[in-house]
Formats: C-alpha cells, sequence, structure tokens
C-alpha cells in the first residue's frame, strides 16, 4: 500500500489577485478549504498546506525552506518534511476553484500504478510525485541554485506519465480578480 501526501501548493504572494487567494470564496467556503477538501475525498493519508504567510492556519502547515522558488519550492519542502514516512505527493495549487475530485482521482490512480510523475497533458499541476532520493536531491539542487524552477521543466528532466481528459476547463488556474470571476461563472453556469 502507498503513504500519499497531499499537498496544496499556496506559497505564492498573490500579487496579481491582490489578495490572499487562500481566503478566495468558492460559493460557502474558502478556496483553502475546497482544495483541502479535494486532496482529501482521494482518500491520501493526509493534506498539508505549502504556505509562507504567517498567518493561524487550522491545518498543518509547512513553509519553504527556499522562498521565492515557486511551486517547486513548495513541493520541496513537502518532501523534506517527509520523505521517508511518504511514498509520494499529490501536488495541488490554490488557484483551480474548477477542480472535481474524480480528475485528482485519476491522477492519483495512475500515480499508484506506475509510481513515476504523472499530470494532465499541457498542465503541469496538479501533480502526483514519487518520493525518492534522486527526485529530492534534484529540487534540492534546482531550489538551492534557484535554477530550472519550471514545474514544466522539472517534470520532463524525470520523465511523466501524461493523461488525457476532456475537461479544460477543470485546470484553469485564477491569478487575477477577472480569472476569478470567469472560474465562478463557469462553476454556476
Amino acid at each position: 500500500m502507498m503513504h500519499i501526501t497531499g499537498v496544496v501548493l499556496a506559497g505564492g504572494k498573490s500579487q496579481r489577485m491582490g489578495q490572499n487567494k487562500a481566503y478566495l470564496q468558492r460559493f460557502d467556503q474558502s478556496m483553502l478549504d475546497f482544495t483541502v477538501a479535494l486532496l482529501t475525498a482521494t482518500g491520501i493519508d493526509r493534506v498539508v498546506i505549502n504556505t509562507n504567510q504567517p498567518h493561524p492556519l487550522h491545518y498543518q502547515r509547512i513553509a519553504d525552506i527556499h522562498p521565492d522558488c515557486g511551486p517547486l519550492a513548495g513541493i520541496h519542502a513537502a518532501m523534506h518534511t517527509y520523505i521517508g514516512q511518504t511514498d509520494a505527493l499529490l501536488c495541488m495549487p490554490i488557484d483551480m476553484p474548477c477542480m472535481q475530485v474524480q480528475w485528482l482521482q485519476n491522477l492519483l490512480n495512475q500515480g499508484k500504478r506506475t509510481r513515476r510523475f504523472v499530470h494532465v497533458a499541457n498542465h503541469p499541476l496538479p501533480l502526483f510525485v514519487p518520493c525518492t532520493d534522486s527526485i529530492f536531491m534534484d529540487l534540492t539542487e534546482r531550489v538551492t541554485s534557484a535554477q530550472g524552477l519550471g514545474v514544466q521543466q522539472f517534470v520532463q528532466a524525470h520523465g511523466a506519465d501524461l493523461i488525457t481528459l476532456d475537461v479544460d476547463d477543470a485546470w484553469t488556474n485564477t491569478n487575477t480578480p477577472d480569472q476569478w470571476e470567469r472560474a465562478l461563472e463557469k462553476i454556476s453556469g
């Protein structure tokens, strides 16, 4: 049986949004609560929040060890904390309000079968990441040197299984107030 840790990637500064994306309201719940609920519904072992904000959370929080290195810094911090205790990470950004649990479950199931990186074609996040020493060493080198920080670049270096889903709206991430409003309209419609 594989042990999987869910990681909510909420370490960004939300500058383009103008407010912390974790607290945006998706109908009756915050994006943080929504994203945690999605990951939890897949049946994984635990969910942690990668954030560098000094606000109180009722979830376990992991801060970047190497700030300002994007999503890879959050993945690195989670792997640093849980390597040896978990077999893989299921990493989900905080800004995907259209995501549904069955699409995350597809990633998780493929990752469990292959024990390789898995993401949807043309969308490097959400991402299933195996926790191995070699992957951790590569992550550490990337965030320490602040080079090769693109998630797509990282997964290509290790080879990834790509899955195809005909639900492009699910992968809509929201970085600006306009994108947020359009995403909410999609969900409502």
